[in-house]
């Protein structure tokens, strides 16, 4: 069920209207109107959990002994993947981060790291992320930089760099998120415009990009003829490559391109991989001529656990303890590289500010977005069972996506909804 209620200034509720829109399975009740059907937030975590056990699974595993843990972690791979990535789009980071911890651990984290070496960071420099990658980016045409698709903290990232980079006359954003019919100027974000852009912190990124008058370009590319995985995505990276070509270079040659991709599509690589594909970032250098300025920020960040965190970021932490993203230059004026993930420029580490703060939500949210706490308006608060309560701009209508959203149980305290200055309606999935 869906319900609405009340607008604010984004510092205290004012005025709670007496509308309630809902949706359930039965009739409309009389006097409430009927919503139409939406994509749900909560029905997409609810069947998540229902694959793998959660919530209570996680209680279960911690009480494992370790090789337990790792073949149960094993098995379920797919549905803790499945699992982090609805609890992110429903503004739970926490909850995507404890669901991937367990997905690290079924791709062989704790082994892997045992074996491996922080890596000399005695002779390294820090350098503000955001500057440097601008710097590098005034002699480039292309900026491509990704992102791990569970970590809304990557898109506060992607939309301050956004920003800057607009600022030097790139004019094109080019997201593997954006669905095919993405407006090259919307708007405001709506859930049509694709998948992950229904996360509230994508939302943001999208609603800063508009303002400052970003191009939009949707790029992915699904193959209907391929016959196998691999095929697949050697078709996707290569299909991907051309419909950037064609979208935008063919009609602007002198075109400067921010693109946003998640994880290895980013990788430039000198040849095909061990499936016999390159990534999107090699075809479109050998396609344009144009090299690309490769960033990777999917690696060297908090992951809410130290048993998974990668030991050079674990070691850069200890060392700088840094507030903001960074990247590291080394004596020969390059960048420090993880030697594990070759084919990137850069590298960024982000500060680990996944802990809450008193308000509940990770401190990321204040420090890094600019967020504020706002309380849940108690008339939203639950008598029984849990509800998804979201915030939305006043102005937004139908499609909209949330601001932000917060899990709420019955009988437990609320975390806070972390706002920007605004106005807002409230929202509720049950």
């Amino acid at each position: 069920m869906r319900g609405t209620k009340s607008v604010t200034d984004g510092k205290l509720p004012l005025l709670f209207a007496s509308l309630f829109i809902c949706q359930s399975a039965g009739a409309a009740a009389p006097g409430v109107t009927a919503a139409p059907a939406k994509f749900s937030y909560l029905g997409m975590i609810n069947e998540s959990e229902s694959r793998i056990g959660a919530p209570a699974v996680f209680a279960r595993l911690e009480a494992m002994q370790p090789e337990e843990q790792v073949t149960f972690a094993k098995t379920h791979r797919a549905h803790f993947d499945r699992l982090r990535t609805m609890r992110s789009l429903a503004g739970d980071a926490t909850g995507a981060a404890q669901a991937s911890v367990w997905f690290d651990i079924a791709d062989g984290a704790l082994s892997r790291h045992a074996a491996s070496k922080s890596g000399e960071l005695d002779t390294v420099v820090p350098d503000d992320a955001v500057q440097a990658i601008v710097r590098e980016a005034r002699n480039r045409r292309i900026v491509i930089l990704n992102e791990a698709h569970h970590v809304p903290v990557h898109r506060v990232f992607a939309s301050r760099l956004a920003s800057e980079l607009r600022k030097i006359g790139y004019t094109y954003l080019a997201a593997e998120a954006f669905a095919p019919g993405v407006p090259a100027h919307p708007a405001t974000p709506r859930q049509v415009d694709g998948f992950y852009v229904r996360e509230p912190m994508y939302a943001s990124f999208v609603r800063s990009a508009i303002r400052d008058g970003w191009t939009f370009v949707a790029y992915d590319h699904v193959s209907t003829e391929a016959s196998t995985p691999a095929e697949r995505s050697r078709l996707r990276e290569v299909g991907a490559a051309r419909n950037l070509v064609e979208r935008i270079f063919s009609k602007n040659p002198e075109a400067k391109v921010f693109m946003y991709v998640g994880y290895g599509h980013a990788q430039e690589m000198p040849k095909a991989g061990p499936n016999g594909y390159t990534t999107v970032a090699t075809v479109l250098k050998e396609s344009t001529g144009l090299d690309p300025l490769t960033i990777d920020q999917a690696s060297m960040y908090g992951r809410g656990d130290v048993r998974v965190d990668l030991p050079r970021y674990r070691a850069a932490m200890q060392r700088f303890a840094p507030g903001k993203p960074v990247v590291f230059k080394t004596a020969s004026r390059g960048y420090v590289l993880d030697s594990s993930r070759p084919g990137y420029d850069m590298q960024v580490f982000h500060p680990d500010e996944t802990a809450h703060g008193p308000h509940g939500r990770p401190l990321w949210m204040e420090r890094q977005a600019g967020l504020k706490p706002h309380p849940v308006p108690a008339g939203l608060l639950p008598a029984n069972g849990r509800r998804l309560i979201q915030a939305f701009h006043a102005g937004d209508g139908e499609g909209a996506i949330p601001v932000d959203q917060v899990m709420v149980e019955a009988g437990k305290p609320a975390a806070s909804l972390m706002l920007p200055d605004g106005q807002f309606r409230f929202g509720y999935e049950e």
